[in-house]
């Protein structure tokens, strides 16, 4: 990977990734008409058709009732000399795929479908199907409408003929232009149906008006079944890639869940079979978008240092805005940091981690700003201050069990200069130029770490005095540990911010995603204030911001400079201005300064497409 991409763990995903799933519904091809349906060929008929009415006798017999039929309903009876037909009753709501087993051991036996035309008028039959006992299973599968219908199981021999029959309904479509429309979600809305062998693809559509945070669950399986959220976006009625909006693949029968924050727009469901045979309750519901959460693009929208700090200060209204400064870089000006330099807010006191590849603690533009540890004796070969680190004077290398953090990546002194590069009139500023950076690599020379490494890396900037960590870094997978060293941090009153990612996804990376809990997620725009199209969306109600993160200028090893994209660029942006509220008010705690970040945010200004 480049530099200037999202830095994501070395992994294979597998079941429990959204790619699994991606993988299990779809090839690097889009899916045709055929590929949804398993290769089948649709029938050529819809209602049914006309065929002789129902006998007198069997008009005159009371049914069994089976009621509402959704999904799978199993039935065990006998039918004999005395007792030679069977009629079973059963009501759709919606339409849908019926299909009927027969299967029995012994005798000739004799499989009807009909309808009712009208209250007490059952007639017209739709199918039927003999079974042998040469041929011990029969099968009727018909598309049908809303109604009333009625099952005949008969014989015509002497001898007793016990029998097992399966019904099951599907209301669903199992293509995208079947899909079965559940109209606009205004609330609560529960379908229920099947999948397995025969039937692998459930679709529903729907709408939602505004902005609304969407929940499904997908429970009550007893074999496994997986559920993704898709947005036509070419309307091609065909399932591409990029308009996965999200997945939930749990393994055996555990209930699926998503959720999600979608714009206005019409969306789909699919239930897919995994393996075997399962009926399901989908449950679907939306609300109303957090107060400020304008957007599943953009969340709450561009960081204001100017409004944060201000507020921060204890002000009522933001600072005066400057008029653009030719001392400084397009970034620092779109973030309105100048405004609060103008009344010294500088970061000065602040300590903020950089959790990365290392930083060139060399640079000009940076090392009068580099933080050091006050209680370490630097070489003399003693854990001096008793942390578990010995000589660790600048911070520490994970990736390398060293106490030196020297970058020669290049990723990690990009994202330092951009918090914290010094006002010395050469280079760049940083956001935080009075701010000290701490040195934690937890990424090696490629770029590449392990979950063990960053865990370790967010304890040793807690316990050694940061305020602030900035992780421009990520992947796919969660992990248990590590949101647990996020929580312990902004628990200690550390402020956690963390990149996004630059995957173009619906959802941020992990950790990223840990904002719904936990610190604040950051996602790029340009210069133009246009949302970066590699940039993982907010998608669901969590503390996400966007800040500059196409072609920022910032440092690179060696006394040089240069100009990267990515998530990872546009992070250290609203970490530094949490350098600047914190050295307007030491007393804040991270979640006050996550609540002030995105109250402050200007949604106005950014553009998407």
């Amino acid at each position: 990977m480049t530099n200037s991409t999202f830095r994501p763990f070395n992994h294979r995903p597998g079941k429990g990734s959204d790619d699994s799933f991606a993988r299990s519904f779809r090839s690097s091809a889009p899916l045709s008409e055929n590929e949804v349906t398993g290769g089948r060929s649709p029938r050529n008929h819809w209602w049914g058709r006309s065929a002789s009415a129902l006998s007198a006798n069997a008009l005159n017999e009371e049914p069994q009732d089976l009621g509402r039929l959704e999904g799978r309903r199993r039935v065990k009876d006998a039918v004999d000399a005395d007792n030679s037909r069977d009629i079973f009753e059963f009501q759709l709501d919606a339409a849908g795929r019926i299909s009927i087993d027969l299967r029995s051991a012994s005798n000739d036996l004799e499989l009807n479908l009909y309808r009712e035309e009208a209250p007490g008028v059952r007639s017209a039959v739709i199918d039927g199907a003999t079974l042998l006992s040469s041929r011990p299973k029969a099968r009727l599968r018909e598309r049908l409408g809303p109604g009333t219908y009625f099952v005949e199981v008969s014989t015509s021999g002497d001898e007793e003929a016990r029998y097992r029959m399966t019904l099951t309904s599907d209301t669903a479509g199992g293509r995208l232009r079947q899909a079965e429309n559940l109209g606009t979600l205004s609330d609560e809305e529960t379908v229920r149906g099947f999948v397995g062998d025969r039937d692998t693809d459930d679709y529903y559509r729907f709408r939602v008006e505004g902005t609304q945070t969407f929940n499904l669950k997908l429970n009550g399986l007893s074999a496994d079944a997986d559920v993704a959220l898709i947005r036509d976006g070419d309307r091609n009625r065909r399932v591409n890639g990029n308009e996965i909006i999200a997945a939930s693949v749990n393994g055996r029968s555990r209930a699926e869940t998503i959720r999600a924050t979608l714009n206005e727009g019409e969306y789909y469901i699919l239930v897919r079979q995994f393996k075997g045979n399962t009926n399901y309750t989908l449950s679907l519901s939306t609300q109303q978008a957090p107060s400020g959460f304008e957007s599943a693009d953009f969340g709450y929208g561009l960081v204001d240092a100017a409004g944060a700090v201000a507020t921060a200060a204890g002000r009522d209204n933001t600072f005066d805005l400057l008029p653009g400064m030719d001392d400084v870089t397009w970034e620092v000006d779109l973030v309105n940091a100048p405004e609060a330099w103008q009344r010294n807010f500088t970061g000065d006191g602040i300590v903020v981690a950089v959790l990365d590849t290392g930083v060139d603690y060399t640079h000009e533009d940076i090392n009068d700003n580099i933080w050091r540890n006050p209680l370490e004796i630097e070489g003399n070969g003693i854990d001096d201050d008793n942390n578990g680190f010995i000589d660790d004077v600048r911070g520490w290398s994970f990736a390398e069990n060293s106490n030196d953090p020297m970058d020669r990546d290049g990723h990690g002194t990009h994202v330092a200069g951009t918090i914290g590069a010094e006002k010395n009139n050469i280079g760049i500023t940083g956001i935080a130029y009075d701010a000290k950076i701490m040195p934690v690599k937890v990424l090696g020379d490629d770029g590449s770490g392990s979950f063990d490494d960053i865990t370790a890396g967010i304890y040793y900037a807690v316990d050694n005095g940061a305020d602030v960590i900035n992780m421009s870094l990520g992947g796919d997978i969660p992990d248990a540990a590590q949101r647990r060293a996020i929580r312990y941090a902004v628990k200690n009153g550390v402020t956690v911010v963390m990149a996004s990612g630059n995957d173009g996804k619906k959802l941020p990376g992990f950790p990223a995603r840990y904002a719904t809990d936990w610190g604040i997620a950051v996602g790029a725009v340009d210069r133009n204030y246009r949302l970066a199209d590699f940039a993982n969306k907010a998608g669901i109600p969590l503390d996400y911001v966007v800040a500059p993160g196409v072609q920022v200028n910032s440092l690179k090893p060696g006394n040089q400079y240069e100009r990267l994209d990515g998530t990872s660029m546009a992070s250290p942006h609203v970490a530094g201005v949490a350098a600047l509220m914190l050295s307007a008010n030491p007393e804040l705690s991270a979640q006050e300064i996550e609540e002030m970040i995105i109250d402050t945010a200007n949604s106005r200004v950014v553009r998407v497409g």
